[in-house]
């Protein structure tokens, strides 16, 4: 079955989108199972690991001596920070993988709504795509380049103006949730794990939508408050994604080709004989 453009963006999204959500299962079991079989075993000593940080003076001569330094601030774990420690570990890495998903999601909507313009010419689209050419390429490169694009919020209003399954969904749901807040939400998370090392400003809280607080934490780590996620909010975040790129793809899918879009339609796509 050969998949037309907007099929092949699904495609892609859903396939990157599984594996992450298998990566942080893999960790989490792998980690908690040895963090459990050291707790079990009284003949572990209480010091675990402990690992230091060495650089060199790149300045000096190839041949110079002692050139290198190693700080005596070593990370330790031992028993009695395990299993903070583990969470952290968890934590951090769900924030990472849950960062990439957000960048899997923002890829989809430039490539969905390049493809929408391309298809419909009599669309509403209230952003000047600056471009004469009917190329997806092009289209999608336009997007790229508009001036205000915070959130995506200039491809989210296109999807809203003229996707009424998508204007429609998007605050009535299974889930009660209002995806527009959440995207907003996960859009915060994404730049604070990005640029701000997960540490929260007061700044940063003051953005945050009340939603935050139905998937993270903030918690103190040292001297800082950070977000914090466990595994299995983590992947919780992972499969609302999943839910928020099948109400994309469907309501541009049906906008575009006048077809009913479901379960049974995406089985060709995703599960091929």
């Amino acid at each position: 079955m050969e998949l037309n453009q907007i099929e092949k963006s699904f495609k892609q999204a859903i396939s990157e989108l599984n594996r992450i959500n298998g990566r942080l299962y893999v960790l989490n079991s792998f980690v908690t199972q040895t963090k459990d079989r050291i707790e079990k075993e009284s003949s572990i000593s209480h010091e675990l690991m402990t690992s230091g940080l060495a650089f060199r003076d790149i300045t000096l001569d190839k041949e110079a001596e002692s050139n290198l330094f190693m700080s005596t601030d070593y990370y330790r774990l031992h028993r009695l920070n395990l299993n903070d420690e583990v969470d952290m570990i968890i934590s951090r890495e769900s924030l990472f993988q849950v960062s990439q998903a957000y960048e899997i999601v923002e890829s989809f909507l430039y490539s969905l709504v390049a493809e929408l313009i391309r298809l419909k010419s009599s669309l509403q689209l209230f952003v000047n795509t600056n471009t004469n050419s009917s190329t997806f390429a092009s289209i999608r490169k336009a997007l790229k380049g508009f001036g205000e694009r915070k959130n995506n919020r200039h491809l989210l209003s296109i999807l809203r103006a003229n996707a009424s399954v998508f204007r429609e969904f998007e605050k009535e749901n299974i889930y009660d949730l209002d995806f527009e807040q959440w995207y907003e939400m996960l859009s915060e998370v994404r730049h604070c794990v990005t640029h701000s090392r997960s540490v929260v400003t007061p700044e940063i809280k003051k953005a945050l939508p009340k939603c935050f607080n139905d998937f993270f934490e903030i918690k103190k780590y040292g001297e800082e408050e950070v977000i914090f996620v466990n595994e299995s909010n983590g992947r919780e975040i992972i499969s609302r994604i999943a839910d928020y790129i099948f109400l994309v793809y469907k309501a541009v899918a049906e906008l575009c080709y006048e077809t009913e879009i479901n379960f049974h339609s995406i089985v060709p796509i995703l599960n091929p004989e």
